[in-house]
């Protein structure tokens, strides 16, 4: 039996769930299994809130300007019923990161996007019309990201790909400051 392997859920039984560990040298454990069907989704993302609760995001490819989220009271043991967020310019492969003063989300502008966009929030859920922040100058498909928050600094560092001719891409950088 051939098997078709792919990111997005295929199957009743693809899910996102969060695993936990103690020691990292005896492995991780299931610790929950999030509520928001699998089905058609892809990569999940995941921030504590300043109260300790713990959000989670997942990118739907039936749906690129609304994703799924759910929030966690209790460290990932349970979670909340799923709600939806909107995305003005789309959202794939989505990065979610809290700041001192901020929440900040970051990725391609959907699947067939051109583009890095980044959106900001106060709390998490209700966010800005986003930004373009770079665009492609051709065809090619890029704009993988990842982010690292400086808290001592207040300053955030995102990192994605940047096509700059057909698939081939370059790393870019940019600081987001005073955060």
């Amino acid at each position: 039996m051939q098997r078709n392997e792919h990111f997005i859920g295929t199957l009743p039984e693809h899910d996102f769930a969060l695993y936990q560990t103690k020691d990292v040298s005896k492995g991780f454990e299931l610790q929950s299994v999030l509520p928001i069907d699998g089905l058609g989704k892809g990569y999940c993302t995941m921030e504590y809130c300043a109260d300790g609760s713990l959000l989670a995001y997942v990118y739907d490819s039936r749906s690129e300007d609304h994703m799924p989220y759910c929030i966690s009271q209790d460290g990932g043991d349970s979670w909340s019923e799923p709600k939806l967020s909107y995305f003005d310019k789309l959202i794939r492969n989505p990065q979610l990161v809290r700041t001192a003063d901020n929440w900040f989300l970051h990725g391609r502008n959907g699947n067939n996007g051109d583009g890095l966009v980044l959106y900001s929030s106060k709390d998490g859920i209700h966010w800005s019309e986003g930004t373009m922040v770079i665009r492609r100058p051709g065809p090619g498909t890029g704009y993988y990201s990842n982010n690292l928050y400086l808290p001592d600094e207040r300053r955030l560092l995102i990192q994605f790909s940047h096509v700059y001719d057909l698939n081939r891409v370059n790393i870019m950088h940019m600081w987001i400051e005073n955060t």
